[in-house]
């Protein structure tokens, strides 16, 4: 009888088993994470700032060769003489460009100041051999910063792997011959999303991202001072109010000495947290379209995607936070709730720009409505929610039609239908 019994619950002891050794593997990365600066014992900043070994650093800028217990402390010292050890890229990230700035113009060459998309190493050096290439740009792709490109090889086995693996499920799925219990239903999805965090949390610690990482930091560190003067006081700020209060609210976490020396892995949880929480909806609607076993086989897939994997959890993007605002904005629009979908969508646009592409979803599904009342609330709680938002940056801003100059200067920089995406564009 217990045999029996054994083998009826043997799945959901597996899938507990997992979640155990995920939840134990983040407390582990996270109870050895050290979140450091630009420099690194493995000569991380030469590696920034595009130097080969046997090259000097700019006069200002402290040596590798010599560095002692800074190192072992993943210190830097600023323009002030204090340390700093908090994150990639830190207060003395001014004197490091100016540095560079005070070597190139030596040199006769432009300094990264002259170029926006570049933080560190001189347009020309970013350029390469492409002398076509614009500036800021890499053989004609734009260019924000270096990616670690360390774990390549272990993330291009993962993706074959996830090929394989999805293509299959896919196959057993058409064929009908997976066995569902539907009493299991609840436990996957609970376990697939703690899996999904506790997974990423632990792969998250393992780079510190994308170098726009560093102008999140900035950006952070910023908001917490406040939100009227941001857009006055932050580093090369493009991005719409709605991820600069998540940043301020980090800012504020990462304040406290406790959590200080986790701040850039605070940067990527809301994208983790987005990431998990998208293929949660993506199940629901799922299903109402399909059936639960193919609703759940779309979760899975969502939440293990390489694509969307690195992202969020290496790079620390926040694409996944935008995808979730769209995501929930369509869930609402089928279950008929309009005016928070509308609400939604109006954060989606104040999230990214791209926010816009989506609200003919919401025009024409209201349209087909024909329900004038419905327009009308929608259209209210969309300017509404954009008021509120807006308001705490306008108090200093000179110009009230500020947010729309902001979006003209955000757009005019990526000329670009693609960045560094996963598609046949990039």
């Amino acid at each position: 009888m217990n045999e029996v019994n054994f083998k009826k619950y043997i799945f959901r002891i597996g899938l507990i088993f997992i979640l155990l050794v995920s939840m134990f593997s983040s407390i582990y990365a996270v109870r050895n994470y050290k979140s450091i600066n630009v420099i690194e014992q493995s000569g991380g900043l030469k590696k920034i700032l595009n130097i080969r070994d046997g090259e000097n650093l700019p006069d200002n800028i402290p040596s590798l060769n010599n560095s002692g217990s800074n190192l072992e402390n993943n210190e830097i010292k600023n323009d002030n003489g204090q340390y700093d050890s908090n994150g990639i890229v830190s207060r003395n990230a001014d004197s490091i460009e100016k540095g560079m700035n005070d070597k190139s113009q030596q040199d006769g060459s432009v300094g990264i100041n002259g170029g926006r998309d570049t933080k560190f190493g001189s347009n020309s050096k970013q350029r390469g051999n492409n002398k076509n290439a614009k500036q800021g740009e890499v053989n004609g792709n734009i260019q924000r910063g270096g990616v670690d490109d360390r774990y390549l090889l272990s993330i291009t086995i993962y993706s074959v792997l996830f090929l394989i693996g999805s293509c299959s499920a896919y196959c057993l799925i058409k064929r009908k011959n997976i066995k569902f219990n539907y009493k299991d239903e609840k436990l996957i999805i609970i376990i697939l999303i703690f899996t999904g965090i506790f997974l990423r949390i632990s792969a998250s610690t393992l780079v510190n991202g994308h170098n726009d990482i560093n102008l999140f930091k900035n950006w952070a560190e910023t908001a917490a001072n406040g939100f009227s003067q941001f857009y006055a006081n932050a580093r090369q700020a493009d991005y719409p109010p709605v991820y600069i209060y998540i940043l301020g609210c980090i800012g504020k976490i990462a304040n406290i000495q406790v959590f200080n020396s986790y701040y850039i892995l605070l940067l990527k949880i809301p994208s983790i947290i987005a990431d998990v929480a998208t293929a949660y909806f993506i199940y629901r609607i799922g299903k109402r379209f399909l059936n639960i076993v193919t609703s759940i086989f779309l979760a899975t897939f969502y939440i293990f995607n390489p694509a969307i994997f690195i992202d969020s959890t290496f790079w620390g993007q926040v694409d996944s936070l935008f995808t979730l605002l769209i995501v929930i904005s369509i869930y609402l629009l089928y279950e008929k709730k309009y005016v928070s979908s509308s609400v939604m969508f109006a954060l989606s646009v104040l999230m990214k720009p791209q926010g816009i592409i989506f609200i003919p979803v919401l025009f024409f599904e209201l349209v087909r409505q024909r329900k004038i009342r419905n327009f009308i609330y929608a259209a209210v709680a969309a300017v509404a929610t954009v008021i509120v938002i807006i308001i705490p940056f306008s108090v200093n801003e000179q110009s009230p039609t500020w947010i729309f100059n902001l979006y003209l200067k955000t757009i005019s920089e990526y000329p670009y239908a693609s960045v560094n995406a996963f598609n046949f564009l990039v």
